[in-house]
């Protein structure tokens, strides 16, 4: 019963949230955009789409479509020759 009152009060409040302008921040399966997201891992998974991001570490928020916090999250980057991977994500988050 307990664990039904915390989903039912995290709904709740989530509500709340989305009626005065807050909404997540979508991550998981979409491209990596840097204005909504920070990239603190990188994967090399030639099975995934590049520049991809394959996993939320913590939600990020917008307010009113304005970023409140970027969603910080891992990205697969498919490495190119003679560029190392952490190169390449500085360049992507300058763009």
């Amino acid at each position: 019963h307990e664990q039904n009152g915390l989903k039912a009060l995290h709904a709740q409040f989530l509500h709340v949230l989305q009626h005065n302008g807050i909404q997540p921040v979508q991550s998981v399966g979409k491209t990596f955009d840097p204005h909504v997201h920070e990239c603190m891992l990188q994967s090399n998974n030639p099975a995934e789409k590049d520049n991809q991001v394959v996993e939320e570490l913590q939600k990020g928020y917008l307010f009113h479509g304005r970023v409140l916090r970027p969603a910080k999250v891992k990205v697969n980057v498919h490495k190119q020759q003679g560029q190392p991977m952490e190169t390449r994500s500085l360049e992507a988050r300058h763009d």
